[in-house]
């Protein structure tokens, strides 16, 4: 079985992902944590396994073996959930960042893209329901895209905003989500161990809302067979399982999704869209 981390007595504490980047130090997630083969389903640890090689997932080793089970049998699909007994990984123990870091922020991608993604894909649709800035809470109205003469950036309250479209509510309060992770156990650094335990079961927590952002432009959705990844940190996009495969050397797992030509097209144009600049209005706090 592999040993936590030891302690750091007598040494200063390490400083965060954010104190390093402030301070202009390059954080990266560790080589370690590149070679995760990490499943969007099931539980800590169950759906987490190690390439032994990075960028090859053809071979795999379970992140935790539990007692009593052989190492073929701990695939990342069985296993325990962390409480019982048995032999966790060499590399479990190792610090998720490099260089370490004593605290960071995980985030999700496709939630900080739902709004924005929404709002292109409903841009020019007829059955759009509007209310005003005026009948939105304070967490949800947005500021002016400039200060007014008198250093006022509230916007006109009569300003429409889009609410609904399609039978669906614009996704609301869904960017920016965070979750802090620090080490456990008393330890110095966050272990690739730490930062799965405290990420997979908030990504978990939070599947409807993902699989809904992931598919605003599918009419009809993902077919409930989909299966998906989770890539590397700390800003996590949830990737189809097929795509992810293709790029670790394993093929596809399952057949790719049908993609028609408008829909195609309408990717493009959403990229376009991007790269000239679109955002969409902060609510809380001025530009």
């Amino acid at each position: 079985m592999t040993s936590p981390q030891p302690k750091r007595s007598g040494q200063p504490p390490l400083r965060s992902w954010s104190q390093l980047q402030y301070n202009k130090v390059h954080v990266t997630f560790s080589p370690v944590a590149q070679r995760l083969f990490w499943q969007y389903e099931g539980s800590f640890p169950n759906a987490i396994s190690v390439m032994k090689v990075s960028g090859n997932a053809k071979e795999l080793e379970p992140l935790f073996q539990p007692s009593g089970t052989s190492a073929a049998e701990g695939d990342g699909g069985n296993g325990s959930d962390g409480a019982g007994t048995g032999t966790w990984h060499a590399v479990a123990h190792e610090p998720v960042t490099q260089p370490p870091v004593s605290s960071l922020r995980a985030a999700i991608e496709d939630l900080d893209q739902w709004e924005s993604d929404w709002l292109f894909w409903h841009q020019d649709h007829e059955s759009a329901e509007f209310v005003t800035y005026g009948d939105l809470s304070d967490e949800d109205r947005p500021f002016a895209e400039y200060a007014d003469e008198d250093g006022n950036w509230e916007a006109d309250s009569d300003t429409e905003f889009k609410i609904r479209c399609c039978g669906e509510d614009r996704p609301l309060r869904r960017r920016g989500l965070e979750l802090e992770v620090k080490p456990g156990d008393g330890g110095a650094f966050i272990s690739l161990r730490d930062y799965i335990q405290a990420v997979h079961p908030w990504l978990m927590s939070l599947r409807d809302d993902i699989v809904r952002a992931k598919s605003v432009a599918r009419t009809g959705g993902f077919p409930s067979r989909t299966r998906y990844m989770v890539t590397q940190g700390p800003r996590h996009v949830i990737e189809e399982r097929g795509m992810w495969m293709d790029r670790h050397g394993a093929g596809r797992a399952q057949p790719p999704m049908p993609i028609s030509a408008g829909l195609l097209a309408a990717i493009q144009a959403h990229r376009e869209w991007r790269n000239r600049g679109f955002t969409v209005p902060q609510a809380g706090n001025p530009p």
